[in-house]
Order: C-alpha cells, then sequence, then structure tokens
C-alpha cells in the first residue's frame, strides 16, 4: 500500500489501525504518536491546538462546578449560529481589508479553522472515554478483591453487584461511544489530498456508505495479512455522505476522495 491512507472515524492513538500502513490522523497536538498522519495545511498551530483543548477542558469543568449549564449552552448555540458566523466572518474580512477576489479564501481559513477545532474535541472525547473505561477496569479489579476477600464466588449475584457494566462501546468499539462518522469525515477531509483513500472498517459506517450508493468494487491493493480484499468506491464527499447534492455554502463536499470500506466487500 503505497498512497497515504486514513482511517475514520476514530482519531485517538489508542486505537489500533485496521491494516498495516493505514495511518490515524491526528489533530494537530504537539508530540505526535508513531503511525499518525499529521496534515501540513493545519490552521492551528500545536501549541494553539493544546491551549484550545485547554479551554474546552476548563468547560468542562465550569460544567462540573455547577456554573448554570443553561448559560454555557446559550452561549455556545449562539456562537454556532450560522447567521452569526457569516456575520462576525464578514466584518472580520472587513477589518483586516480582505480584497472581495480573497474573500472566499479568508471564509474557507475561518471554515478549516472550525473543523480542526471539531477535530481537537473528537480526540479529546475518545481520551476521556479511555480514561473512564480505565477507571471502570480499576473499580472492578477492586472490587473482585473484596468479593474474595468477602469468600463470594465471582459468578455470584453479589459478586456482578459490586462491579460495573463494562461495554464494548465504552471505548473499544461501537457508535454509541464514538462521534457521528458523518462529522468526523467530513471535518478530516479538509486536511486530507483529493482523490487520497479513506479507510472504513466499521461495518455500520461500511453499511451507510452503500446505502448512500457507492458501487464498491474489490481492492486487493488494500488488503493486508491474507484478509479478503476490501471494496473501495471513488465518489463526491456529499454522496458519501448522504445527500442529496452538493451545498453551495460547503463547496469542500464536492472534493473527490476514495472510500475503501472494509466490511463492505
Amino acid at each position: 500500500m503505497s498512497a497515504l491512507c486514513i482511517a475514520l472515524p476514530r482519531l485517538h492513538e489508542k486505537f489500533d489501525p485496521p491494516a498495516p500502513g493505514v495511518l490515524r490522523l491526528w489533530p494537530g497536538l504537539p508530540d505526535p504518536p508513531s503511525g499518525a498522519h499529521v496534515p501540513e495545511n493545519f490552521p492551528l498551530s500545536p501549541q494553539e491546538a493544546a491551549l484550545y483543548l485547554e479551554e474546552v477542558r476548563g468547560l468542562g469543568a465550569a460544567v462540573a462546578a455547577k456554573i448554570p449549564v443553561h448559560t454555557l449552552l446559550a452561549e455556545e448555540k449562539r456562537k454556532r449560529d450560522p447567521g452569526r458566523k457569516r456575520e462576525e466572518i464578514d466584518l472580520a474580512a472587513f477589518a483586516e481589508g480582505v480584497p472581495a477576489p480573497q474573500y472566499d479564501v479568508f471564509r474557507l481559513r475561518e471554515a478549516k479553522t472550525a473543523a480542526q477545532k471539531a477535530l481537537l474535541r473528537i480526540w479529546l472525547l475518545e481520551e476521556q472515554q479511555g480514561e473512564i473505561a480505565a477507571l471502570e477496569g480499576e473499580y472492578n479489579a477492586l472490587s473482585g478483591s473484596m468479593s474474595a476477600a468477602l469468600g463470594v464466588e465471582a459468578d455470584d449475584e453479589e459478586a456482578g453487584a459490586l462491579r460495573l457494566a463494562q461495554t464494548e462501546d465504552r471505548f473499544t468499539g461501537g457508535p454509541e461511544a464514538a462521534a457521528p462518522w458523518r462529522m468526523v469525515t467530513e471535518n478530516a477531509c479538509f486536511f486530507m489530498p483529493e482523490h487520497s483513500p479513506l479507510f472504513f472498517d466499521d461495518p455500520a459506517v461500511c453499511a451507510d456508505l452503500r446505502e448512500a450508493g457507492l458501487a464498491f468494487a474489490s481492492a486487493p491493493e488494500f488488503a493486508f495479512a491474507g484478509a479478503p480484499a476490501p471494496g473501495k468506491a471513488e465518489a463526491p464527499l456529499w454522496k458519501a455522505l448522504g445527500l442529496p447534492g452538493p451545498r453551495p455554502e460547503r463547496p469542500w463536499l464536492e472534493r473527490i476522495f476514495i472510500f475503501v470500506a472494509g466490511s463492505a466487500a
């Protein structure tokens, strides 16, 4: 596998890539791990990305400290309002003296900044899910020791009552624990070269891609370790995301990528 191939929708380095030569997308923080792809066109520097994550963590701490949640949510909703965002971009462009021919470039820069921030928040979500899973494991190990000390058999109802339910979805697996794959993919594609392969091995995501009308052909060049060849389909991003057509306000959706579906053969 010679071409750059990125595994989606997971970002965190604790998730092993699904195949040799397939890389995870790093959201731009300092000290990227080995086996991660760091795009060169991120708008935020690693230091700015780390500072932004600290601000996000601070927001979480504010919620934990019982600062009125409705106030925080109202502010976040106000920030996300499309009309307000357009006005802010217009004013910022005017303030920076952006000439009319460069205006779309300015807007694209703003959109890319928002996309990288979304990837950073997704990475943080996955990190926190891992921390929760680790705490659950420690608690359950302690409860096992307590059960043994109390003379309770491991399969007894009393022992079960001491354990926290650990499910694969908490970190290592399923869709309920993950950010929506369409959101991850759209934001990630801001930073990927057009026509680059994107590797998906989640059966539910692969089913969504088939339902969107992607016609997969066998792709032996993406097979690994004797596994069956996955499927691949080349399509514009809007089609893969299941949209009915291009969106003028989101021109990046017209970029074409190779979608590799490990569970779509």
